[in-house]
C-alpha cells in the first residue's frame, strides 16, 4: 500500500485517455496521489465572463445570453432587449479521475461537472445560484470505454479556441452515452467503433389533428377540451421511440504535421405515435440516415495552427449547431422527411508571443429543407469569431472576443414586435471578456 501526495504535478501519464477526450487547453489535471495502486487526480477551471450583446432573444431562460445558441439568434424585430450585459461564472467546471493497472489494461474513470444548466434570469436578483450539470461520466478498460463522454462522431481537437462556450455555429457538438472500442493501428493511427444513445428530434410541417383532455372544475364537473397537438410551423417533438443505437466509426491519424479524423455515422430516425394520446394523428415511420465528418488540426508556422471541420449528411440533426435543425419533418400524412445538412468551419490561431495568441474563425451551416417545410424552419446560420487571449502566468488566460452571427429561415414570418411586415433573417453582435484559471 502506498499513499503519496504529488500536488502540482500534471497527471498526463495517469490520465492520458482523459486528456485526449478533453479540449487541449483544458486538459491539465493535478495528480493527488496513489492509494492501493489507484492514482487519483483532480482538474478543472474557474472562468468568469462578461458579455455585451446588442440584441437578445425572447427565451424564458438565459440560454443565448450565456453562450451562442444558433437557433436562438433573434430574427429582425423579435429581440427581447437591446444592448444588454450579462455576467457569468457558470462555465466553471471540476473533474475527478482515477487510473488503476489491471491484467486487462489500464482501468480509468472520469467524472466532470459544470454549471451551465438553463435557469430563470430572475434567480440572479439576490444570489447567482447555479445548478450542477453532468458533463462526463465513464470508465475505460484497455481499448473499451463505457459511459457518457464526447460523441465518437465529434473530433474535439479540431475545435478552435474561443471565449464563447461552443464557438463556431457549424460545429458538431455532443456528449453521448456510449460503448466504444478503439483499435490501435500504430504510427499514431487508430480506429474507433461505437454504439451510442439515440435521440430523434422531429418537427411537424402541419398540425396533426387534435388531442382531447379531461379536467375537473372547482365544482367537480368534468371539463373536456381539444387542442392542436402540433401548431402550424411545427413544435419540436422528442422521439421517445428510438429502437436502434447510433452507429459510429472514426479513423484518427496524427504526425509531425498535426492530426486529423474521418468519421461516418448511421442513424435510425423513428417516430411511433399510433397508440399515444399525445399524437393527435397516427405517426408510424422510420428511416435510416447517414452522415460524415472530416476534421483536422494542422500545424503551420511556429505554434500557429489551422483547424477545420466539414460535415454533411441527412442524419446530422441533433449533432450539429446545437440541434438548430431537426432530424426530420413530419408531413401531414405522418411520414418522415429527413433533412440534409451541410456545414463546418475554418479557424486559424496566430501566436503573437509565447503568451499571447488570437483566433479568427468563420463558420457556416445550411439545411436542404423539404418543399413542405414551414416558413419558420431554419435555413442557414453563419458566425465569425475573432479574439485576443493573453496568459500572464501559467494556467491563467484573460481575453476579449468579438462575435457576429446571423440566422436565416426558410421563408418569411410576421414581425414579433407588432410592426407590419415580414422578416426572414436576423443577426446579433457580442463582445465577451473572460478570465480563466485552470488547475
Amino acid at each position: 500500500m502506498s499513499r503519496k501526495i504529488l500536488t502540482g504535478k500534471t497527471a498526463g501519464t495517469a490520465l492520458g485517455l482523459v486528456a485526449g477526450l478533453m479540449m487541449a487547453q483544458n486538459a491539465a489535471a493535478v495528480e493527488l496521489g496513489t492509494f492501493n495502486d489507484t492514482t487519483f487526480s483532480i482538474g478543472g477551471y474557474v472562468k468568469a465572463d462578461a458579455m455585451f450583446t446588442d440584441r437578445t432573444n425572447r427565451a424564458l431562460n438565459d440560454a443565448n445570453e450565456s453562450f451562442l445558441v444558433p437557433a436562438l439568434i433573434p430574427l429582425e424585430g423579435a429581440q427581447d432587449a437591446d444592448n444588454v450585459t450579462r455576467y457569468s461564472v457558470r462555465e466553471s467546471r471540476i473533474n475527478f479521475g482515477t487510473s488503476t493497472p489491471s491484467r486487462l489494461g489500464e482501468v480509468r474513470t472520469f467524472i466532470e461537472m459544470d454549471f451551465l444548466e438553463e435557469r430563470d434570469l430572475a434567480r440572479s436578483r439576490l444570489v447567482g445560484n447555479t445548478t450542477p450539470r453532468l458533463r462526463h461520466a465513464f470508465v475505460s478498460v484497455g481499448p473499451w470505454l463505457v459511459g457518457q463522454t464526447w460523441g465518437t462522431f465529434y473530433d474535439v481537437s479540431s475545435l478552435p479556441e474561443a471565449l464563447d462556450f461552443i464557438g463556431p455555429v457549424g460545429t458538431v457538438f455532443n456528449r453521448n452515452l456510449q460503448v466504444r472500442y478503439t483499435h490501435d493501428m500504430g504510427m499514431g493511427n487508430n480506429m474507433m467503433f461505437a454504439l451510442e444513445q439515440p435521440f430523434t428530434t422531429l418537427v411537424a410541417e402541419d398540425a396533426l389533428g387534435t388531442q382531447t383532455s379531461v379536467g375537473i372544475d372547482e365544482d367537480g364537473n368534468p371539463i373536456v377540451t381539444e387542442s392542436a397537438v402540433i401548431a402550424e410551423g411545427g413544435a419540436l417533438r422528442s422521439g421517445r421511440d428510438d429502437r436502434f443505437p447510433d452507429i459510429v466509426a472514426r479513423y484518427n491519424t496524427s504526425g509531425d504535421w498535426g492530426n486529423g479524423s474521418l468519421a461516418v455515422m448511421a442513424r435510425n430516425i423513428r417516430a411511433d405515435r399510433s397508440s399515444s394520446t399525445d399524437a393527435g394523428a397516427d405517426i408510424d415511420d422510420d428511416k435510416w440516415g447517414a452522415a460524415a465528418s472530416l476534421s483536422a488540426n494542422v500545424k503551420t508556422v511556429g505554434k500557429d495552427t489551422l483547424k477545420f471541420q466539414f460535415n454533411v449528411g441527412n442524419a446530422l440533426g441533433r449533432y450539429i449547431s446545437l440541434n438548430a435543425f431537426p432530424d426530420a419533418f413530419v408531413d401531414e400524412n405522418g411520414r418522415l422527411d429527413l433533412v440534409t445538412v451541410t456545414g463546418g468551419f475554418v479557424g486559424y490561431q496566430r501566436w503573437w508571443t509565447d503568451r499571447t495568441r488570437s483566433s479568427l474563425i468563420y463558420s457556416y451551416v445550411e439545411a436542404d429543407n423539404p418543399s413542405s417545410a414551414p416558413d419558420a424552419a431554419n435555413k442557414s446560420i453563419q458566425s465569425v469569431h475573432v479574439n485576443l487571449i493573453h496568459s500572464p502566468i501559467s494556467n491563467l488566460d484573460v481575453g476579449i472576443e468579438y462575435l457576429w452571427a446571423e440566422r436565416n429561415i426558410e421563408g418569411r414570418v410576421a414581425r414579433a414586435d407588432g410592426r407590419s411586415g415580414r422578416v426572414g433573417s436576423g443577426d446579433m453582435n457580442r463582445v465577451q471578456v473572460s478570465a480563466k484559471y485552470s488547475f
